[in-house]
């Protein structure tokens, strides 16, 4: 359960040519809480489906994020081992950031995958281009 307030500040923009048509349109994902920031970057283009109908896919997709106050920790280690729990989720908040260095790109990778099916096969798929451009 998400305690703290979220806010998620959405800019997009797209490039003319000089006829009126979208040549790029992309969208910045901006997404706060208190301690977690996250910046997501997304490129997609129209395609027309066999309908007749224009939607969304993804072109590119990119994304980096900062944790504050981050906390981790383990359990059930080593059969209940209490002491070398508490002395190994010492060790892991203390060296907290260090550790979300090391996993961030496998981290990043795994969110990007799923925002990508997120978007392609639920989100995109759902509303037609022309609903999407106002």
């Amino acid at each position: 359960m998400i305690s703290e307030e979220m806010r998620l500040d959405i800019v997009s923009a797209a490039v003319y040519n000089p006829e009126g048509k979208s040549v790029n349109d992309f969208i910045f994902l901006l997404l706060f809480t208190e301690d977690c920031k996250a910046k997501v970057y997304l490129k997609a283009s129209e395609y027309t489906r066999s309908d007749g109908k224009r939607y969304l896919r993804t072109e590119d997709l990119k994304m980096d994020f900062t944790v504050k106050n981050l906390k981790m920790g383990i359990e059930k280690v080593h059969n209940g081992n209490q002491i070398l729990e508490a002395a190994l989720n010492l060790f892991i908040n203390s060296n907290a950031q260090e550790l979300l260095k090391e996993m961030k790109p496998d981290i990043k990778k795994k969110l990007l995958a799923q925002m990508r099916i997120f978007l392609d096969d639920h989100l995109f798929a759902m509303i037609p281009y022309d609903e999407w451009i106002v």
